[in-house]
């Protein structure tokens, strides 16, 4: 049910972009797997990128013209070891963080930490080829500090991190008007 809620979000919201009706978007898959609109369709702006998440419970779309938007949603009640995911997939900082949170607090930050990574590596198209370690999060308040990889500066890109109901997170990453190199 998610899925195909979250497939005619996607088709209806980009449709508010264009004049292809819902039923007529096509797709294709781009570079390490990123889905991509189909190039052959009329009427369609050229710079169109979109990005989609679902979780169990929640949907999301980003939209974006002439950079590269990723999303991701995660879910806060379910009960994990995330201190040992962390220690694998996070950043030092990251993992030293949440060792230091409320252990009522942890799971839900793990969540902020891993929707904020995964939305980044989506936008950037590379995925899991890209090393969850080698980048980080830092959350403030409101405020989200990005530590990023190598190959990138921190002014490239955007964060935003949303709480739509207590038990789920949402995170959306835009890349600042321009594509990452």
């Amino acid at each position: 049910r998610d899925y195909a809620v979250a497939h005619s979000l996607l088709r209806t919201s980009l449709s508010r972009y264009s004049n292809v009706e819902p039923h007529a978007w096509a797709f294709k898959t781009g570079a390490h797997g990123k889905p991509e609109l189909a190039s052959d369709l009329g009427g369609v702006p050229s710079n169109l990128t979109f990005n989609l998440a679902h979780t169990r419970g929640i949907v999301a779309c980003a939209i974006g013209s002439g950079l590269a938007v990723g999303v991701d949603t995660g879910r806060t009640d379910l009960a994990f070891d995330c201190l040992s995911i962390a220690a694998q997939y996070l950043a030092p900082s990251e993992a030293e963080h949440l060792a230091r949170c409320r252990p009522e607090d942890r799971t839900s930050r793990f969540v902020e930490l891993w929707t904020l990574k995964e939305a980044y590596v989506k936008a950037t198209g590379r995925g899991l080829w890209e090393s969850m370690m080698d980048f980080g999060f830092r959350i403030e308040g409101s405020r989200i500090h990005f530590t990023p990889p190598a190959h990138t500066s921190a002014d490239q890109w955007q964060f935003g991190l949303f709480a739509p109901h207590p038990r789920f997170r949402l995170a959306v990453a835009s890349a600042c008007g321009r594509y990452p190199s």
